[in-house]
């Protein structure tokens, strides 16, 4: 309930005279002057908690209005994360593969080393073989030729000195000029010469 204070009628000087020899009414009029002082104050005061209750229900909606888009922005920054997890799991992958394949790479290269090793030593192989085969075929020809003149009895003879050995025959000039041709006299005398290796003079 709401005490209203009254105006008080002009009165006259008697009548102002009587209120002013009347404490009792007079305090009253104080007491409700006191009361409505006091409901202006809590007027004041329910004013402002209403504008305190306007600015919270703002701040609420404004906290809404960010927790909106903020839960879009989770449920995108969650599908980034399972994406990247994906390309996670898929890098992993990819570098296991290459780590695999470079241990291939590196096995095939050392096998391929390996092959060039004995493909190079077959190499030296053949060419000596070759070299060899040169060889016997130029003392086939020789011994062809030999035999040939044997028959024929078309042959030279080399009359041994002191200190000649078989290698220093055949490489004098007017014999055949190398040493490696000493086998070629080993041929030609091998049932003339008891012992080639130790030559004495006039064997020959």
């Amino acid at each position: 309930m709401v005490s209203l204070l009254l105006g008080l009628p002009l009165t006259s000087q008697a009548q102002t005279d009587t209120l002013r020899t009347s404490p009792p009414k007079l305090k009253v009029l104080e007491e409700k002057a006191g009361d409505r002082d006091l409901l202006a104050k809590r007027c004041k005061d329910l004013e402002s908690e209403l504008s305190e209750a306007h600015s919270s229900l703002s701040n609420a909606s404004a906290q809404a209005d960010f927790l909106i888009p903020r839960s879009m922005r989770l449920g995108d920054l969650e599908r980034k994360a399972m994406a990247y997890d994906g390309f996670v799991a898929t890098l992993a992958k990819r570098e296991r593969m290459i780590v695999q394949l470079t241990n291939q790479l590196a096995q095939v290269q050392a096998e391929s080393a390996a092959r060039g090793d004995e493909i190079a030593t077959l190499k030296t192989q053949i060419l000596s073989l070759t070299n060899n085969v040169v060889r016997l075929e130029a003392m086939e020809k020789y011994l062809r030729s030999t035999i040939g003149q044997l028959l024929a009895g078309s042959f030279e003879y080399y009359e041994v000195r002191d200190g000649d050995t078989i290698e220093s025959i055949a490489a004098q000039p007017t014999i055949y000029g190398e040493a490696s041709r000493s086998e070629w006299i080993r041929q030609a005398n091998w049932n003339r010469v008891e012992d080639v290796d130790h030559l004495r003079p006039s064997q020959m």
